[in-house]
């Protein structure tokens, strides 16, 4: 065994007794405070920036709903955090297992399901009243305090990609892809509702269904939404970001796109995932795909079904809030008659999510519900009538990112990335400083611009000096045998280093602008063996073609991550000292 503790204490606090599991940014251990003895779960995280980034983060939501009671509105309960040997962890209080286990080893009834869903409802009213967005909503997150002393009591865990609703972009990528909802595919504007659209898939991922969307992609996502749920408004399309990518306009009404449209329009391999539901539609699949013993079942299914279509509803300003479904019949129970065995184990089973909180009483929410479906009305009146956005053209995907991505993965656009580029399959970013640069280059005016050679592949054998003549960007073909320069010397002045002796700019005589051709000789001398020599770039280089055309038309045709690769940034290059 191994302790825990706060680095600055004498003794250590904690003591870890068995490793719960481990995730993307770190484990969780099952411990022991060794003074009051009680039982906690520690979230120790990797080291790393990417860690620290989210470790801060949780660390601020974790704050903003400390004024939540967490046995009211259902969130795990918070101790300390501390950092022990570099690294961070957060103490929490100690639960069952999670829903997905428990689902795996159990079927869950309806009447089982009703104060699971009244609990994660008043999560999210309570989360709605700070603002916050979970934005991580699925079975994993959702535990069972005891299932023994307390059956079916939960909470909700797991708040480090939560986000402040006046922080979240349109397009920003958000929530797992089975449980994402259709304003964030799509690009339009983002709220509370999309924990709604998430909680609903895991009720009905509990209902003996299944995963509701098992999908490989975002348009394999949208298509089986469209075949379960409809297509979207057309007035949602016509001001969604990214509507051209996935749907196809004919006489003012959109159509989703054939796979085989979108693959030639988007260039991408797709990933779809057999849809285990068939041809049947949720109302069919609810009401009558099971077997249920009394009238009363059927017409709570009924009401549990309403539920889930409101919860379901693809205009996000006309979904279901959390306070209008406290308020539904099936959380009520008002629809079921009072003298059937079916009603007493309801009220029975309803004991656990009973609270006596003001805001949660039936006036208040009443008012609550009052108050949003005037906002409401107000939204849906001031809606914009945008135009459709121009289709994204697709991108290459990044050689260097091997990152392994599933459909339990959960996609966040942070404070430190870029901003979001039409993307492919699972997103794409392009740099801000590649960004930056592009800006600066298109507009550029000068003329004598010179064009660097790429330097031989520190894994090649020794080379001698080599006499680089080129004329325009169009370069002969033989560039493909030689690596790509640097991004960092991708720059319109070169100091020479070192490394480069000697550098010649002979400009052809009347040409204007970024239209003049160049003629460029510059010797290198090959610095493989030489203890002097920099660090070479640790990523392979990529060989691309570069197109024949002036550079002016080099630079207004391609797009910047096009330009990009085609010039091989990550590749070891000219090693020279550049400036803008």
């Amino acid at each position: 065994m191994s302790t825990y503790g706060c680095g600055c204490a004498a003794q250590c606090k904690y003591k870890v007794l068995q490793l719960l599991g481990e995730g993307s940014c770190g484990k969780v251990a099952k411990g022991r405070n060794r003074y009051t003895k009680e039982l906690v779960a520690l979230k120790v995280q990797k080291k790393g920036m990417h860690e620290d980034y989210f470790y801060k983060k949780e660390l601020e939501n974790l704050d903003l709903i400390r004024p939540l009671d967490p046995d009211t509105f259902n969130l795990i309960r918070f101790i300390e955090h501390f950092e022990f040997k570099s690294h961070r962890c957060l103490a929490f209080e100690l639960l069952d297992q999670s829903v997905l286990e428990h689902l795996n080893k159990c079927d869950i009834s309806l009447n089982q399901m009703r104060p699971m869903a009244k609990q994660l409802l008043v999560s999210l009213f309570g989360l709605k009243s700070v603002g916050l967005m979970h934005t991580d909503i699925k079975l994993d997150n959702i535990m069972l305090v005891d299932q023994e002393k307390q059956p079916f009591k939960l909470k909700l865990i797991d708040f480090g990609v939560a986000k402040h609703r006046d922080r979240v972009r349109p397009g920003s990528i958000l929530q797992p892809l089975g449980y994402r909802s259709p304003e964030v595919v799509l690009g339009l504007p983002l709220g509370e509702s999309v924990d709604m659209w998430s909680l609903a898939c895991c009720l009905a991922t509990c209902f003996k269904v299944g995963y509701v969307f098992p999908c490989g992609s975002e348009f394999d996502l949208l298509t089986k939404i469209v075949k379960f749920l409809g297509k979207p408004p057309d007035e949602l399309l016509n001001q969604a970001m990214y509507s051209k990518q996935y749907f196809v306009q004919e006489k003012s009404k959109w159509r989703l796109k054939t796979p085989q449209e979108y693959k030639k329009s988007s260039g991408e391999n797709l990933r779809i995932v057999a849809d285990t539901l068939g041809n049947t539609t949720l109302q069919k699949l609810i009401k009558h795909t099971f077997r249920h013993n009394s009238c009363s079942e059927f017409t709570d299914r009924e009401a549990f079904y309403d539920l889930l279509k409101r919860m379901f509803e693809l205009d996000p300003l006309k979904r279901i809030t959390p306070a209008e479904a406290l308020l539904h019949p099936f959380i009520t129970m008002e629809h079921l008659p009072p003298s059937e065995d079916y009603t007493q184990e309801a009220h029975d089973l309803m004991k656990v999510a009973q609270t006596d909180h003001v805001d949660l009483q039936t006036e208040n929410l009443k008012k609550a519900a009052q108050c949003e479906e005037k906002k409401r009305a107000e939204a849906l009146l001031s809606r914009p009538s945008a135009p459709p956005q121009p289709a994204p053209q697709p991108i290459v995907p990044d050689k260097f990112d091997n990152t392994e991505y599933t459909e339990q993965s959960t996609y966040v656009v942070t404070d430190l990335e870029a901003e979001r580029v039409p993307r492919s399959t699972f997103g794409r970013f392009v740099p801000r400083a590649l960004r930056e640069f592009w800006s600066r280059l298109r507009q550029s005016t000068r003329t004598n611009r010179p064009v660097l050679p790429r330097s031989p592949s520190p894994n090649s054998p020794s080379l001698a000096e080599h006499d680089v003549m080129k004329s325009d960007l169009g370069v002969q073909d033989q560039i493909q045998d030689r690596p790509s320069p640097c991004l960092s010397t991708l720059k319109t002045k070169i100091r020479p280093s070192p490394h480069v002796l000697k550098s010649e700019t002979k400009p052809r005589p009347s040409k204007r602008g970024l239209e003049s051709s160049l003629k460029t000789k510059i010797h290198l001398k090959c610095c493989a063996g030489e203890s002097s020599a920099p660090a070479a770039c640790p990523h392979p280089p990529i060989v691309g073609q570069i197109p024949r055309m002036p550079l002016g038309q080099l630079l207004t045709d391609m797009s910047p991550f096009s330009l990009y690769l085609a010039l091989g940034a990550g590749a070891s290059g000219v090693r020279g000292h550049a400036e803008l």
